[in-house]
């Protein structure tokens, strides 16, 4: 009995255990994986040189093989917001905490950089909404500036957005089910228009 109540905690802890992902974009995109109080890098961008022709050269061996597309992307496209839903509904608000965006655009022309400045927040005005109508958002510093000293646009972005194992797991689950009945439904089709 007493080995069953340990099962069950240790099962409760991994389900209640949250699972993320950091993305940092400052010139070059860092992710990090978080599982639990545990960050692992994924990908840093430095070796990317190196690593685009490694995948340049795997691509044209594979495609050479390949004649016939696979129809997921066509589905995700035809069905992405089903699975939006299914996202929110299931993982129930995942948490996007920090959501920092910091853009300085710079150059010689000021009413650019202003015509720049407003087109900036009005994309930050869309998006962040959306986000907050599907992510509980924790820390927020969002800041859009003009320097007419510098020379370029500078980028800093960082989000980290995590979820518990146990609504990653249903997620998982409900979105292998959605796909099975999307492509079906889509094969159902298919077979219809060649009758």
């Amino acid at each position: 009995m007493i080995a069953l109540v340990i099962i069950v905690l240790v099962l409760a802890m991994i389900a209640f255990t949250r699972l993320g992902i950091v993305a940092v974009w400052d010139g070059q995109l860092t992710l990090r994986l978080i599982i639990g109080p545990a960050r692992i890098t994924l990908s840093s961008s430095k070796n990317k040189t190196q690593e685009k022709a490694k995948r340049a050269a795997r691509s044209e061996n594979e495609t050479v093989g390949k004649e016939k597309k696979s129809p997921w992307p066509r589905l995700l496209r035809a069905h992405w917001r089903e699975l939006l839903e299914l996202v929110s509904r299931v993982l129930s608000m995942p948490v996007l905490d920090p959501l920092i965006i910091k853009v300085t655009f710079g150059g010689d022309d000021p009413v650019d950089n202003a015509m720049n400045y407003g087109r900036a927040w009005a994309l930050i005005g869309v998006v962040v909404p959306f986000l907050e109508s599907n992510f509980k958002i924790g820390k927020r510093e969002l800041d859009v500036t003009c320097d007419n000293a510098t020379d370029k646009l500078s980028v800093f972005a960082k989000a980290a957005v995590t979820a518990r194992v146990g609504q990653c797991a249903m997620l998982v689950f409900s979105a292998l089910m959605l796909f099975l009945r999307l492509y079906r439904h889509t094969k159902q089709s298919e077979k219809a228009v060649q009758i």
